[in-house]
């Protein structure tokens, strides 16, 4: 089985606990068909899927999935079809 994850990291502020900035990554899985989940988060400080990801894996609802880095072309044009929610 294959599918693509989408992922985008940001930063953000807590309202009203204050103005310190925070870093998240969302992420999507992406379906070759044209079917996508719903948009996830990972937090620090324990970036769970970011650690997963770095060992070259992702385990999503549908099992663990071997991972690894799109680029070029191909990376643009998942972006643009399933990029921000």
């Amino acid at each position: 089985m294959e599918a693509y994850l989408v992922t985008n990291v940001s930063d953000f502020r807590y309202w009203p606990f204050g103005r310190k900035r925070h870093d998240s990554m969302w992420f999507r899985v992406c379906w070759p068909d044209g079917r996508f989940e719903v948009p996830e988060d990972d937090y620090g400080p324990e970036w769970y899927i970011v650690a997963d990801l770095e060992q070259g894996k992702f385990d999503g609802s549908d099992g663990v999935f071997d991972a690894k880095p799109v680029e070029g072309s191909l990376r643009d044009r998942l972006w643009e079809q399933h990029g921000p929610p």
